[in-house]
């Protein structure tokens, strides 16, 4: 089965999708104002799924603490990592 990003469905309209970040150049929340602040992330088609995606070796995205953020009760993540350590990595 062929990948379908998500705002090329229904789920995009879901009202209880909180946040959707697409990594297309930027940390921007396409669905609320929890944008990220990016420090030394590289965003290019090689590092995505769809079009461009956040690479890294040593950066960060943050994301404020935002009260539409705050869940207490059922939450769901979803996201796609793609790895190129391969065998001479270290997830410590």
């Amino acid at each position: 089965m062929a990948a379908i990003e998500l705002n090329s469905t229904s789920f995009i309209t879901d009202p209880n999708l909180v946040s959707y970040w697409r990594m297309e150049g930027n940390s921007t929340d396409e669905i609320n104002s929890n944008d990220g602040i990016d420090t030394s992330i590289t965003y290019s088609s090689g590092n995505g799924q769809f079009g461009q995606g956040a690479g890294t070796t040593n950066g960060s995205i943050v994301i404020a603490n935002n009260a539409n953020l705050q869940v207490y009760s059922n939450l769901t993540w979803s996201f796609w990592m793609k790895d190129t350590i391969g065998t001479y990595g270290d997830y410590r």
